[in-house]
């Protein structure tokens, strides 16, 4: 299968709407996703490559969805920058921010938890770690560099802490999320031409312009194909809109395949782990909500997919947040109408294995590879993993 690459650059804030109503008759105010969930992106795309290819017919449609669609992830000065992990823990007491990684802790004598499998642990921060204050923010988005340091240090202290999510400059290898644009708006009167009265509406769009500078952070796709509309993707350069309100953005073929590769420390790292972090790049669908399907459901052990086989990981704790809504509407002829609702695992999310059996390094071809259970859902690309080690507190 041939990879390419797709870059897109907005030139409007782009709308991310989450699930609540908005419309004449059930509210008046937008609401935003705090990031581009992957089916906006791919769907996007897809639109845009059945219009160049001469439209949507059954085999096209088919041939659209096909297609592995990896991705969205935020680009600034051709740095990939990803969500931030929820392992990670920063207290802030005054000007002192001190960071720790949740690692799988071992239970003491007479302790128990209640956790859904017999041979899951809890996470713990590490002994001694200085909790003065209060739990702080952090960045919302670490470069790639920081976040491959963060995947190799097994141990769970020592970190430089991340600033917290305001605006900073891309050289700390950390971003912050993308501010909301809110823009008022009216209807106009169809007889008098003017603003209707009590029409006024707002929409909400993320502003990927960084404030106070020329950078604008992009967004990247590694796209793969058997062939088809492989001209189209070679030549692609065009404007096209993604998202609610038909915002413009400039979609254009890139040769970014060296962004998409495991860098080197990790896949040295994992070359001789026996503990294994699977960290989401982008939310997860799993059968299981938030089990993957490809884990037994009794001793929670299996092989991610995409790898022949010979590996055995069995899961021993997860760092992840609330389940995240995902819905949507479908255009296709057969499925036209609202999709039913879903419940996703935030990006960030953090799995921790052991290797039972077989070879850790054959997980770094599968670096930001969906680990998802659906096909469909690994081509909208949901689920994109990278990988890397950790070690068990003694506490």
């Amino acid at each position: 299968m041939a990879h390419h690459f797709v870059r897109l650059t907005p030139r409007d804030p782009l709308i991310a709407r989450d699930g609540r109503p908005f419309g004449a008759s059930s509210g008046n105010r937008m609401r935003s996703l705090p990031w581009f969930y992957p089916s906006l992106f791919s769907g996007s795309l897809r639109s845009l490559l059945g219009k160049a290819t001469g439209g949507f017919s059954t085999e096209t449609v088919a041939a659209l969805k096909a297609l592995e669609i990896a991705g969205p992830l935020a680009l600034l000065n051709n740095t990939l920058f990803f969500p931030r992990p929820l392992d990670a823990r920063v207290f802030e007491s005054g000007a002192e921010r001190h960071c720790y990684g949740l690692r799988p802790g071992a239970l003491g004598a007479g302790e128990g938890v209640d956790l859904p499998g017999p041979n899951l642990l809890p996470t713990l921060l590490p002994d001694g770690a200085n909790m003065d204050g209060k739990p702080a923010e952090i960045a919302q988005f670490w470069s790639s560099a920081r976040m491959a340091d963060w995947l190799t240090r097994s141990s769970a202290s020592g970190f430089t802490a991340p600033p917290d999510n305001t605006p900073s400059s891309a050289d700390t290898g950390y971003l912050a999320a993308p501010p909301v644009d809110f823009r008022t708006h009216t209807a106009l009167s169809d007889e008098k031409g003017v603003a209707d009265d009590g029409k006024l509406f707002i929409t909400a769009g993320l502003d990927l312009n960084l404030p106070n500078t020329a950078d604008i952070v992009q967004l990247v796709s590694r796209v793969g194909n058997s062939g088809w509309c492989q001209q189209v993707l070679e030549g692609l350069a065009q404007v096209h809109p993604m998202g609610g309100d038909r915002r413009l953005a400039n979609w254009q073929h890139t040769d970014d395949q060296h962004l998409w590769e495991c860098p080197q420390g990790v896949a040295s790292a994992l070359a001789r782990a026996t503990k294994i972090r699977l960290y989401l790049a982008t939310p997860g669908l799993f059968d299981g909500g938030w089990l993957p399907g490809w884990l037994d459901k009794t001793t929670f052990t299996g092989c991610p997919p995409g790898i022949d086989g010979g590996l055995k990981l069995t899961l021993r704790a997860v760092c992840s947040e609330r389940w995240q809504p995902l819905s949507g509407w479908s255009l296709e002829r057969n499925s036209w109408g609202p999709k039913a609702a879903r419940r996703m695992v935030p990006a960030g999310s953090v799995y921790f294995f052991t290797c039972e059996q077989g070879d850790a390094a054959q997980l770094v071809p599968r670096w930001l590879s969906s680990v998802c259970d659906k096909a469909q859902d690994r081509n909208d690309g949901f689920g994109l993993a990278l990988w890397g080690t950790w070690d068990e507190h003694k506490n």
